[in-house]
């Protein structure tokens, strides 16, 4: 089970659609926590992927600021039901 975590750094890669490439790019790009992730707008998430090149342009992280904010606030029944009604 995940805990709220109050490092600098948290793994991004329990958002669906996020793996460890896509979490070393946010991290290079100052993303680096759920909180920050969960401030991001989808514009902003979709740009630092569309920068990274094509490998990345197919990725759709529409709902990656909305499982931050749940992983944020420890929500991590609703994430986990989230995800699964969702994906």
């Amino acid at each position: 089970m995940y805990r709220f975590s109050k490092s600098p750094q948290d793994d991004l890669t329990i958002i669906k659609g996020i793996g460890p490439n896509i979490q070393r790019l946010f991290y290079h790009n100052n993303i680096k926590s759920w909180k920050s992730l969960s401030e991001c707008s989808v514009q902003k998430c979709q740009s630092i992927l569309d920068a990274a090149g094509e490998t990345y342009k197919m990725h759709d992280p529409k709902h990656w600021p909305n499982q931050a904010r749940m992983a944020y606030k420890g929500h991590w029944k609703i994430l986990r039901v989230w995800q699964k009604n969702n994906f």
